[in-house]
């Protein structure tokens, strides 16, 4: 009976929601993998210059979601088809990584939080206790617990006697959700009940002492509840309707019929994440604002006048730098900041009053060159 109506919600699925699992899946690759490979790229220069506990969280928390990325592909591939079409070794092995970088995700964010509470809470006690290799070793636990933890979707769906092509990861039998209902909800409570406990009492604190201080300035504060925000949202949106349904499917001892859109959610992680990036360290801030400068530049139609060129192109690029996105330093911000590992200054002021000279001089040459244009061509 569990079997016939586990058949029959499999065909609803393929039939009403393909389409819009589908969208969803593609929209998450196509905008994940560009802002994460960004922040990879930006990561690994701050990681050779300058490692930090930090930064070496949030790489961590970037192969998190391009391996999620990766296997999300898998999904495509079966949603597509409407069944299990790869190869039977490959169902176990995606299910494995496609959960557990759903909870590294989580565990990396937790320690994120940590990270940024300890910096301003205890600064010069973290300071003097605060290495680059402890957060390589955390990283390293963080990983084997979350694998550790979900292998058991590998061993579940790897000795199915009861496997069938339809969809991978479905239509458990009533012996099979007795061993596996369990797990989840211990999963539910240890990777994610926990973590959430945790990073909500560090962020809580962070904002409190934050937002008290008078020697930090607005803009920084702001960064702050931008962080904490970026980070509850994903918790809220991405990890908590999925972990809701192992608590009630435990307690109803089948899977809720609506466990297949609450894992929806969490596939929307990786497009978020970026954003915590954004917030959380100054590199990835810079390399975003790099590209931004790089595809505006690319979209706007050069001069027709060669002679000109030079001159707006450098023009430009002035301005740009005297908005404040081109004046980082490579390896890191110069100034030291107090929300955490890294600061959020934005260059020398000897750089801006170079640049800012540079402008008025390329601003007097166009003037110049107008004025000659108009003696040579004057207006009948």
């Amino acid at each position: 009976m569990i079997q016939a109506n586990s058949k029959i919600r499999s065909f609803n699925f393929q039939s009403k929601h393909r389409l819009s699992y589908l969208s969803i899946y593609l929209f998450t690759i196509l905008t994940g993998f560009p802002s994460n490979l960004l922040a990879l790229c930006a990561l690994i220069q701050k990681l050779r210059t300058k490692a930090t506990p930090n930064s070496i969280l949030l790489l961590n928390l970037t192969i998190s979601d391009l391996c999620f990325l990766a296997f999300l592909s898998f999904k495509v591939v079966e949603m597509a088809a409407g069944r299990w079409s790869l190869p039977e070794f490959l169902c176990p092995l995606s299910g494995l990584l496609y959960f557990s970088t759903i909870y590294s995700s989580t565990l990396f964010l937790t320690a994120v939080s940590v990270e940024r509470y300890l910096g301003v809470a205890y600064p010069i006690h973290y300071k003097l206790r605060r290495h680059s290799a402890y957060a390589a070793v955390a990283s390293l636990g963080l990983w084997v617990c979350s694998f550790a933890h979900c292998s058991i979707v590998y061993i579940t769906e790897f000795h199915r006697d009861n496997y069938s092509h339809e969809m991978c990861y479905k239509n458990f039998t009533g012996e099979q959700l007795v061993i596996l209902l369990p797990v989840r909800l211990e999963l539910g409570l240890i990777l994610f009940l926990v973590p959430s406990a945790i990073t909500c009492f560090c962020y809580f604190g962070f904002m409190r002492i934050v937002i008290s201080s008078l020697h930090i300035s607005k803009s920084k504060k702001q960064r702050a509840v931008g962080l904490v925000a970026a980070t509850l949202v994903v918790f809220i949106i991405c990890f908590s309707p999925y972990n809701i349904s192992h608590v009630v499917g435990f307690i109803q001892g089948k899977d809720p019929p609506w466990r297949d859109e609450a894992l929806l959610f969490s596939t929307l992680n990786p497009c978020l994440d970026p954003i915590i990036f954004y917030f959380s360290s100054s590199a990835v801030q810079r390399s975003c604002w790099a590209f931004l400068a790089q595809v505006r530049w690319f979209c706007t139609l050069p001069s027709l006048d060669p002679g000109e060129k030079g001159d707006k192109i450098g023009v430009a690029g002035l301005k740009w730098r005297l908005a404040g996105c081109g004046t980082g330093r490579k390896g890191g911000d110069q100034t030291g900041g107090v929300m955490g590992s890294e600061g959020w200054g934005l260059g020398k002021k000897k750089d801006a009053k170079r640049d800012s000279c540079r402008l008025q001089s390329l601003g007097r040459k166009e003037e110049n060159m107008k004025k000659c244009e108009e003696t040579q061509h004057p207006v009948s």
